[in-house]
């Protein structure tokens, strides 16, 4: 069972239309409108509920679909009806005009709607919870429960459905979201608010005590006389408490009486989770209301201003392609042939097309560009642009500082007050279904919640798999780690890490802190992780360094500086630094006598003499030879080095 049921706008209007028209008698008698109005109400369309529906229709580019009258002033013909007559090649009867030319602009159904609410809400929901913006979950000092969110989050597909989720709330202001465990795997529900009737217990932080899902819907039935389905309209009711899960079986809606719910079939699902597992979220804040402001708040007029500017220039672009014909002659002129391939003969006269200079359609799409500038504005959207991809990361978020400002708010409330309390919601139920229930006949019944198990290597390769527990617990420290809005540019990346390398050598920063500071320009998660793994790489390297530079490779010392721990390894190579005497110089000039050895450039002979000359004090002849012979000479590199030694 899906609780995400979407609902469509114009077949709602469609029913509460017959409905009403059906209930409602003459137009014009006022106590059978009151009536109607009444049996409205009960059919769940409250001011409420009808206002986020016309919200929604915005979003799904249906809010002129009700409109009876074209911009042409024609009766509005569905799709499906348009093919049909274009397949038969005429006008059948029925189909012709309604001399509605006299309906306002206003009023009529535009035939250019820009569908700008759609652009600036997917606009928004891409910023927050698409593949490469949505936040990672960390929880501080308890990698076990943290593995566990990870793969409870990803089998229960919440970062995806998290996109539907902001599509209502962008689009309404506000979302419901809820989970359920079915057959012990997590299942997140995103409930569509029109339909949704909260009881808060508390009201100031939205907090719910339990909340009713209750629409009507339409499911194709087969009629038994004709052996045609037909559709049929049924009431949907869902109730969710602290303890229980409410389900009622489908119910005729008929004339739109309220049906007698207490006495009529229902499934009841006791979770005894101890709260409502549902959270109410809205989508930018507005206090004293239960529902948010959606994405577009205040810019509809304008976005209605557009798209009849864009339906009035496209009507008049359509008919200068087709201009009349106008004919100046005394004469008369039976008959007119137009065309290319056709001669006119004007006696006494001229003869030419009426067409508009363009100058009205001109200024019609200057005024498009600047209203959807202003509709943009007011939304604070920033829609893409060729010229920003020669920018950096930091040059696009001043250009996007408004938009991102705005993001910044939804990424508190989808995030501290949706995702965050949903996830620690989870874990409370699942600490709840494993303590487990009593049952009647007096036993305990514990349910498992089934994740994919955890898959590591040891040391020898081999692929161990592991259940995922969650940690000790009680209190889990999560946090959700929000990544950039925008990936950074090599120049980005490169400025970044030649500050954080300077201010490292300067003293400024430690290691931990220098590599916290760049993981997020390469995209790295665990940076505690890569900063452990930077330092066992270090000390191998500090390991055969010292091996090469004191020719001892391989020997005991190697093999015990190998099993020492890095802090020790570390301590141990200063050491024997100290008692060569060497300072860095020495010891790059020493380095490269090695590498030079070893590449082929210079011969061993020659290298002993460079040594001990160069560095007397500090080595002798034999324990140069030492250092030189433990070099593995490339024969494939190895040349026969001219007189004099050096090549």
């Amino acid at each position: 069972m899906s609780s995400a049921t979407r609902v469509d706008m114009g077949r709602v209007s469609r029913l509460v239309g017959a409905i009403a028209q059906k209930l409602g008698g003459r137009v014009g008698d006022r106590a059978a409108q009151a009536v109607t109005n009444q049996r409205i109400a009960r059919l769940g369309l409250t001011p409420r509920q009808q206002e986020l529906n016309w919200l929604w229709a915005w979003y799904r580019c249906q809010h002129y679909d009700t409109r009876k009258c074209d911009w042409n002033g024609n009766e509005v013909i569905d799709p499906i009806e348009i093919e049909a007559i274009a397949t038969k090649g005429f006008l059948p009867p029925g189909f012709q005009s309604m001399s509605t030319s006299a309906m306002p602009n206003k009023f009529r159904k535009p035939t250019a709607p820009y569908a700008l609410p759609k652009v600036i809400v997917d606009r928004f929901s891409g910023l927050l919870f698409s593949e490469r913006h949505h936040p990672q979950i960390r929880i501080e000092g308890d990698p076990l429960t943290e593995d566990f969110v990870g793969a409870l989050v990803e089998e229960a597909r919440l970062w995806p459905l998290m996109m539907l989720a902001r599509e209502y709330g962008g689009a309404m202001g506000t979302v419901v979201i809820g989970f359920q465990f079915i057959d012990g795997l997590p299942r997140i529900e995103i409930h569509d608010p029109r339909w949704m009737i909260p009881d808060f217990e508390d009201e100031l932080e939205l907090v719910l005590k339990s909340i009713e899902k209750r629409h009507m819907f339409t499911k194709e039935i087969l009629d038994p006389r004709t052996g045609i389905r037909q559709p049929i309209d049924f009431w949907y009711r869902r109730v969710i408490t602290k303890t229980s899960d409410v389900l009622w079986d489908p119910v005729p809606v008929d004339d739109g009486e309220e049906p007698d719910w207490e006495n009529l079939a229902r499934k009841e699902v006791v979770h005894g989770f101890g709260f409502c597992p549902v959270r109410w979220v809205q989508n930018l804040p507005v206090q004293d209301d239960i529902d948010g402001d959606p994405d577009c708040q205040g810019i509809y007029p304008l976005i209605e201003a557009i798209d009849a500017l864009m339906s009035s220039g496209l009507k008049g672009t359509q008919a200068n392609c087709d201009p009349t014909l106008v004919i100046t002659s005394v004469a008369r002129m039976d008959e007119i042939i137009k065309g290319s391939d056709n001669a006119l003969h004007i006696p006494n006269g001229d003869a030419k097309y009426l067409e508009i200079t363009g100058q009205g359609i001109e200024i019609a799409m200057s005024k498009i560009e600047m209203l959807r500038k202003h509709a943009l504005e007011v939304a604070q959207c920033v829609l893409e642009h060729p010229e920003q991809s020669q920018r950096t990361a930091t040059e696009i978020e001043r250009a996007f500082s408004s938009m991102l400002a705005k993001a910044d708010v939804m990424r508190e409330q989808y995030g501290e007050r949706g995702v965050k309390p949903l996830i620690l919601d989870m874990i409370k139920a699942i600490q709840t279904l494993g303590a487990g229930s009593v049952q009647e006949d007096g036993s305990v019944l514990k349910q498992t919640i089934n994740l994919p198990p955890s898959v590591t290597k040891n040391e020898n390769g081999v692929s161990i798999q592991k259940p995922r527990v969650l940690g000790a617990g009680p209190n889990y420290s999560l946090k959700l780690q929000w990544p950039q809005y925008f990936d950074p540019t090599l120049t980005d990346v490169t400025a970044a890490t030649s500050a954080a390398g300077n201010a490292k050598m300067n003293g400024l920063i430690d290691d931990e802190h220098a590599t916290k500071f760049v993981a997020e320009y390469f995209h790295i998660e665990d940076a505690q992780g890569m900063l452990k793994k930077l330092k066992s790489e270090r000390f191998e390297k500090d390991a055969e360094l010292e091996n090469m530079m004191l020719g001892r490779m391989p020997n005991i010392r190697t093999q015990e500086l190998s099993t020492q721990k890095p802090e020790a390894h570390e301590a141990a190579i200063e050491k024997d630094i100290q008692s060569t005497a060497l300072n860095g110089a020495q010891i790059a000039s020493l380095l490269q006598i090695l590498m030079s050895v070893q590449s082929g450039l210079l011969s061993r002979e020659a290298a002993v003499s460079v040594i001990t000359g160069a560095f007397p004090m500090s080595f002798s002849e034999n324990t140069a030879r030492e250092i030189i012979n433990a070099i593995d000479i490339r024969p494939s590199e190895l040349q026969e080095p001219p007189p004099g030694g050096m090549s």
